[in-house]
Formats: C-alpha cells, sequence, structure tokens
C-alpha cells in the first residue's frame, strides 16, 4: 500500500510540474504555432472550417483559439506575441484537465494506488510536459484520448448497454477527427477492438443480443469516422497536393524504427531506469506478477490502443511527424503505470520508493539533457531532429532579436537583413507582425547593414571571408543573433 508520504511526492512533482508550465507559457512562439495563429486562429470562423492548405490546421483547437482570442480582445498578431501565456494558457487548461481526469478515472477503474502510479508516469513524461503549453492541438487530443479511453473502457465493462456511454463514445471520436486527420489511426484502432468484441461475442451463444448491439455501434462509428474523412478529402480536393497527407508508400519499411522509438521517446532518460528496476524484480522476486487474470483482457485491449495507431499508419505510409502521437501518452501512461503497480503490489511494495526516485531524477535530467542539446546545437549552428528536440522550449528569442534589431535600425537608420535557416524557425512571423522593413538572405557583398540569423556560424564565416569587423550582440547559445559593423 502507498503510504502518505508518497502522497506529498506527488504533491510536489505536480507543483513542480505546475511551474513548469508557467515558465513554458512565457516561451515566445515557434514558426508552426506562428503559421497556426496567423493562418487559422485570427481569421474568420468559415476559413479555419473550410480552408485546409496546411496541416497546421487543427481545426478544432484552431476554432477554439480563434474564440477564445475573441473573447480576450486580442485581434492583432503583434498583440499575441507580446502576451504568449494569455494563448498558451488554453492549452495549459487542456493539459491540466488530463492531469486531474486521468487520476479520477483511474481512481475509480483501478483504485487509489494504481492512480498514483499511472498519474506519477504520466507527470514525468518530459514529452507531455514539452507539448503541454504548444499553441497547437496536442494537449487538446491528449485530453480526449484520455476521456475516449476510459469511457470505451466503461462501456466494455457494462457490456456495451449504457446509451450515454454510446453517445460519448461517438461524440469523443468526432472531436478527435476534427482535431487532426491523422487522428483515423486511433479511431481505426477503436473500430478494430470492438470487431473483436463482436467476433467473441458473436461465438458466445448467450451473447447474440450483445454481438448485434456491438456489430451497430461499431457500424454507426465507422460511419461518422469515414464521413468525417471524406470531409477532409474534400477540403484536401480544393487545395494543391500536400506531401504530408499523401501516402507515400505502402508499408514502407524504414518507417518502422521510427514509429517504435516512440514509446522510447516517451519514456526518455526513464527506460533504462525502469529496465534496472525490471532486471531487480527478475532477480529477486520470482513469484511477481505482471497483470492480474481479470486485469489481462484489458491491458490488451490498452496495447491495442496504443500498438495499432502505429501499425495502421505503417499500412499507410505517409510521411512520418512523430508527434501526430504525443495524444497516445495518456495510454501509455496507463499501461505503464498498471505494469508497476501489479509488480510493486506482488511484492508489498518493495523498491518502490527507490522507483520514485529514480523517476523524478531521470525526468529532471531529461529537462537539463534537452536544455544541454539545445545549447549546444545552437553554438553549432545545427539542429537535431527527434520528437524531444522543440527549440522553443529553451533559449528561444526570435522577439527579443525582432527587437533589438528595430532599435538598432531606428538608431542608425541601418538596413536589416535577415536570415533564418534549418527549415525556419519563426522571426520572419515577428519582422512581419512589426512592420519592419528588412531583406531575406545575405547580400553577395558586405554592406553596413544589421544581420539577424540563427546560422551563427555562416553569419561568422561571411565576415570573416570578406574581412569585416563586427559585432554579435546576443549570446551564441541562444538561437538568434545580431551582428552589427564595428
Amino acid at each position: 500500500m502507498i503510504k502518505k508520504f508518497d502522497y506529498t511526492i506527488l504533491y510536489l512533482l505536480f507543483i513542480i510540474v505546475i511551474a513548469q508550465f508557467v515558465y513554458l507559457s512565457f516561451n515566445e512562439f515557434w514558426q508552426d504555432e506562428l503559421y497556426s495563429i496567423s493562418h487559422f486562429q485570427l481569421v474568420p470562423i468559415n476559413k479555419i472550417l473550410f480552408d485546409y492548405h496546411s496541416t497546421n490546421n487543427h481545426i478544432l483547437y484552431n476554432f477554439l483559439c480563434s474564440i477564445f482570442l475573441k473573447a480576450n480582445n486580442l485581434l492583432t498578431f503583434s498583440e499575441i506575441l507580446e502576451k504568449p501565456y494569455l494563448l498558451r494558457s488554453l492549452s495549459g487548461l487542456f493539459s491540466l484537465l488530463s492531469i486531474v481526469l486521468l487520476y479520477r478515472k483511474s481512481r475509480k477503474n483501478y483504485g487509489k494506488d494504481a492512480a498514483y502510479l499511472i498519474v506519477f508516469v504520466f507527470l514525468t513524461s518530459v514529452i507531455f510536459i514539452d507539448f503541454s503549453m504548444q499553441a497547437r492541438g496536442y494537449s487538446l487530443g491528449m485530453l480526449l484520448v484520455t476521456l475516449q479511453v476510459f469511457t470505451f473502457h466503461e462501456l466494455r465493462k457494462d457490456l456495451y448497454k449504457n446509451i450515454g456511454k454510446i453517445c460519448q463514445l461517438g461524440v469523443f471520436s468526432i472531436l478527435l477527427m476534427l482535431l487532426l486527420p491523422t487522428n483515423i489511426y486511433f479511431s481505426g484502432a477503436l473500430s478494430f477492438i470492438l470487431f473483436i468484441d463482436f467476433i467473441q461475442a458473436f461465438r458466445d451463444s448467450l451473447g447474440n443480443v450483445n454481438a448485434k448491439r456491438i456489430f451497430l455501434i461499431n457500424i454507426l462509428h465507422s460511419i461518422l469516422i469515414l464521413g468525417l474523412t471524406g470531409y477532409y478529402l474534400w477540403l484536401q480536393s480544393m487545395q494543391p497536393p500536400n506531401i504530408y497527407l499523401d501516402s507515400f508508400d505502402l508499408f514502407h519499411w524504414p518507417h518502422l524504427y521510427q514509429l517504435f522509438s516512440i514509446p522510447y521517446h516517451f519514456s526518455h532518460f526513464r527506460f533504462l531506469f525502469w529496465l534496472l528496476i525490471f532486471f531487480i524484480f527478475l532477480f529477486f522476486h520470482k513469484r511477481m506478477q505482471f497483470f492480474p487474470k481479470g486485469q489481462q483482457a484489458e491491458i490488451l485491449v490498452l496495447v491495442g490502443l496504443f500498438l495499432l495507431p502505429l501499425v495502421f499508419f505503417f499500412i499507410h505510409g505517409p510521411i512520418i511527424v512523430q508527434r501526430i502521437f504525443i495524444l497516445l501518452i495518456p495510454v501509455f501512461s496507463i499501461v505503464t503505470g498498471l505494469l508497476f503497480y501489479n509488480l510493486f503490489k506482488s511484492v508489498n511494495f518493495r523498491w518502490f520508493r527507490l522507483w520514485q526516485i529514480g523517476t523524478i531524477v531521470c525526468f529532471l535530467y531529461g529537462f537539463f539533457d534537452t536544455w544541454k542539446d539545445t545549447v549546444e546545437d545552437n553554438l553549432r549552428s545545427e539542429t537535431s531532429m527527434s520528437l524531444r528536440h522543440h527549440y522553443y522550449m529553451f533559449n528561444y528569442n526570435p522577439l527579443e532579436a525582432t527587437k533589438l534589431a528595430m532599435d538598432l535600425q531606428q538608431k542608425t537608420g541601418l538596413p536589416i537583413f535577415v536570415f533564418d535557416d534549418f527549415g525556419e524557425r519563426g522571426i520572419y512571423f515577428y519582422f512581419d507582425a512589426y512592420r519592419v522593413k528588412y531583406q531575406k538572405s545575405f547580400p553577395d557583398k558586405p554592406i553596413q547593414a544589421i544581420y539577424v540569423t540563427n546560422n551563427k556560424r555562416m553569419a561568422d564565416d561571411w565576415y570573416s571571408q570578406r574581412m569585416v569587423p563586427f559585432r554579435k550582440l546576443i549570446p551564441d547559445k541562444y538561437m538568434y543573433s545580431v551582428y552589427v559593423p564595428e
């Protein structure tokens, strides 16, 4: 049994997470967020609903953001850039609700101690914190999946008889599809499990009525999902081809490595520590219990809800963008939390305090490592690509660089040249929002000007080759620097 002191640790962890939310809420917006705000939030509602020229349109989230911005009288791009915490607070609300609902629903369905471990796993996920405050639809996706998973669990427990739960299942599926079309992989997993349940009920001589009910639910669910898929296909038909929406290659084998690295990213540095704990259990406790018999079917369903979306994505084979699977973090947390709960329960919670402290240390080190990688990449003018590298978390400074360049231009009258490398990280949006005159790229010949870039190595070489003396006004550990002539 988990003791009172352990709950104090959980409360302290919750306070740390809230403090991280507050810290991240003040971070400046990065490229994809900026594109979403300018093209899909500060626009009329009909454009949000019917313009799908980019996958940045998380329709449901952008619809809610548009209402939120109008309600708070944030009507210009520059106002939003000055107060990022206001827009990020909406994502923070969704993330906070995910935490609360995950605990409450887990406690109701699995018990207080199991809920503790499930939420503990969720809160110590660096990827969850990373995406929790982004001004895009991922926090809302995690909230909807949390609701959907427990609705489905309770519906199965009630043998599909609860009309209210059936309606909720349909509503959450609709909302998930309106959020992102790639959520069809999760909805497809749900339909697949419904089909398995139908087969099992049909084979049971006493379950024919139940089999018909499950079959009808699955048909209605599939119609909803296919209808919304048709909606996206219709929207896409009115736009030029989009490589992120079109199928790349069925059963594209190189995707497998990236897809199945997702569980590792979800566990991050906790993975090796958890593996160590697992081997300790194997060595010292020969009769440990992974999952009790009464829970095994439920665990299989949860594992199916986690793995099947990855399998369906692999079959479909579009260009992989790992962050579309962020919504699976609650499912990962439930499975992992229940696994450790049953292990600890079978040995009267021996090693539990070690697991707690080690997991928190891994969680905090994960943040340090992300900061260190970001600083090193900024110093080298390189960019790392993975699910956990999101540069807006640390040392991301487009607003600072823009305002510094603006002030210098007002004082000196010099022209501004801006070069945003590595696929663009967002600073052009800032210059455009403040209506600053600038030119993209660097000139061939050296002229008296203010230069702004995130590729400091290229800029240093450019000045050195032309033997032009310069001053760098922002340290290299930050993403953007401003150069001025001596």
